[in-house]
């Protein structure tokens, strides 16, 4: 197709979390809900022709925070990173 924009993806081959004082159920929906962020994230970020073999960050949150709000730190992050204005 002539002018085919292209979507920017986002593939996440494996992501472990440890977040202290959750159990691993919480740990998987955390990342399945940071997956989501992310996927929504990489549509509006831009992406192309990013590959990260890769990536290792120490989030932060509040003690007390939820699983979503912590779900969003982590997504933020990554975000973050792999923006090419992070790349300075």
């Amino acid at each position: 197709m002539e002018n085919a924009r292209q979507t920017p993806s986002l593939s996440i081959g494996t992501m472990s979390l440890r977040v202290p004082g959750h159990d691993a159920a919480a740990g998987n929906r955390i990342a399945q809900q940071t997956a989501e962020l992310l996927a929504a994230g990489a549509t509006s970020a831009s992406l192309e022709n990013r590959h990260i073999a890769a990536l290792r960050l120490r989030v932060q949150s509040p003690a007390g925070a939820s699983e979503a709000e912590i779900a969003r730190a982590v997504s933020r992050a990554i975000l973050g990173r792999l923006t090419p204005s992070s790349d300075a």
